[in-house]
């Protein structure tokens, strides 16, 4: 797959559209850690393929999704559900790991054994 990039006005067609989980960057192209989050992006598209979509915001030019995620600071990112609703949320920068983790639990992965039996 790849990383889609979306705007104000592709947003709502594409994750309407889509019928996997969404991880989605939201970031400013003037921001330090943001920056040093891109590459992870292609990491996480190549890791689960066609098992969630990648995508990334940029909030200055995109003020409308900005709004809807009540976006103050970034990196901020979020993990969608196949519900279309936000299973999870991570705000500044992280180690790699807490991503895959984000994307692993909306995937059900990686649960304990009374997660299992008791969801």
């Amino acid at each position: 797959m790849a990383i889609y990039d979306l705007t104000d006005k592709n947003y709502s067609k594409i994750v309407e559209s889509i019928k996997t989980p969404i991880f989605i960057d939201f970031y400013s192209p003037m921001c330090g850690p943001c920056l040093e989050l891109m590459p992870l992006l292609d990491r996480l598209d190549k890791h689960y393929n066609s098992e969630v979509l990648i995508a990334r915001v940029d909030v200055t030019n995109n003020p409308k999704i900005a709004t809807k995620y009540q976006i103050e600071s970034v990196p901020f990112c979020v993990v969608i559900g196949e519900d279309k609703m936000v299973k999870k949320a991570e705000i500044g920068l992280r180690n790699s790991e807490v991503y895959f983790k984000m994307i692993d639990r909306v995937l059900g992965r990686n649960k304990s054994f009374f997660a299992k039996l008791f969801g």
